[in-house]
């Protein structure tokens, strides 16, 4: 089963951009732990943008990356959203409400409170009436969401935007999932290449799961500590690979012990 990438945005503290990146993912710098800027929502209406959280406008803005440079039109692509905890910080603020007689549960914390909540802003934005899929499968989020975005593209025939997104969760929350930083990538797939230049991205499905197999790991060990300080952020190999132009057979966290053994040829 093969797609071709087509377009990438990313957002992650010290990889502002695909283009702001490209030395850390090629190797040619160190990776630094930068913090991020508040990120502008302009592609909403007023009333939704208001009722943003961070975690929604890192992924919508990633999103829109990765369309930036395509012929695909947002509104007609079918998408999936993959996070591994959607927002805790809403969950946190519900929780806190219903442990206080005082304090109500606010209804613009309840909608974002869904898994979808992302692609709901998504669809709003775009005007968009395409097929969407919310995934979770913890720290294999990212590879759940690759694979059912690769299934979508043979079974629509069209392109599919992958979204990737996980933020550090509040005290308490942060003692029960580790995860220490925000990342948000997304990936346009298509059945056709874009141009010369769109890597491949195939995985065998008569032979995807590997038990016992090691997890790949970023060449730049400067990547590392941010490649496992986030579930989305296990997509950093393959995005080095595309960059550094290196053909590689990729071991992704998938569910449970298994894992995607993902093929990448730029």
């Amino acid at each position: 089963m093969r797609v071709y990438l087509n377009g990438i945005g990313l957002v992650a503290p010290g990889l502002e951009g695909i283009d702001a990146s490209m030395p850390v993912l090629r190797g040619e710098l160190g990776w630094a732990n930068n913090e991020l800027p508040k990120i502008p929502v302009d592609m909403l209406p007023a009333n939704e943008r208001r009722r943003t959280t961070r975690l929604i406008r890192h992924a919508l803005l990633v999103a829109k990356m990765a369309l930036d440079d395509s012929a695909s039109v947002a509104a007609d692509l079918a998408s999936v959203f993959a996070s591994s905890d959607g927002d805790t910080d809403i969950v946190n603020s519900i929780c806190e409400a219903l442990c206080n007689d005082d304090i109500f549960v606010s209804p613009t914390h309840f909608h974002n409170s869904v898994h979808n909540a992302v692609a709901g802003y998504w669809a709003i934005a775009t005007k968009s009436h395409a097929p969407s899929t919310s995934v979770s499968s913890a720290d294999g989020s990212f590879a759940s969401g690759l694979l059912e975005s690769m299934v979508q593209v043979h079974v629509l025939q069209a392109d599919v935007l992958l979204v990737a997104f996980d933020h550090p969760p509040p005290p308490p929350l942060d003692k029960k999932r580790d995860i220490k930083l925000p990342f948000a990538l997304a990936l346009l797939l298509s059945k056709t290449r874009g141009d010369s230049s769109s890597p491949c991205i195939s995985v065998d499905p008569k032979n995807y799961l590997y038990e016992q197999a090691a997890e790949s790991r970023c060449q730049n060990k400067s990547l590392r500590d941010l490649q496992y300080a986030n579930p989305a952020a296990r997509a950093l190999p393959l995005l080095e690979c595309i960059y550094r132009k290196n053909r590689a057979d990729l071991v992704l966290p998938y569910e449970m012990e298994c894992h995607l053994m993902v093929t990448i040829d730029p």
